[in-house]
């Protein structure tokens, strides 16, 4: 019988079954390789380089930390040299420490 080009699912089925048996087989064995050296060699650097980029934006921080604490510092002794009232023995004993760790550490 004529089906116009197509071929009957009948005649053909056992062909049709093993080709999609062996495409299978064949995406199976591609995910049992292993990758390449050089895919877990780009990775494992590329796990460093953050680490490398954390470390940097650490210390940068760090820095930063001292620096505006030393502005806060030297902000607190401006306001009590400025002051005209005459200052509490507290206010005094802040502004003696304050001028003795800038000058210390100038």
């Amino acid at each position: 019988m004529d089906t116009g080009g197509f071929v009957d699912e009948e005649s053909d089925g056992s062909q049709a079954s093993a080709q999609s048996s062996s495409s299978q087989a064949v995406s199976h064995s591609d995910e049992a390789m292993s990758r390449p050296s050089g895919v877990k060699a780009a990775k494992a650097a590329k796990a460093k380089r953050t680490l490398s980029v954390i470390k940097s934006m650490w210390e940068i921080k760090q820095k930063e930390f001292e620096l505006n604490e030393k502005l806060s510092k030297k902000t607190l002794l401006e306001t009590l040299l400025r002051k005209t009232a005459p200052l509490s023995d507290l206010e005094m004993a802040l502004k003696n420490k304050l001028i003795t760790d800038i000058l210390s550490n100038a």
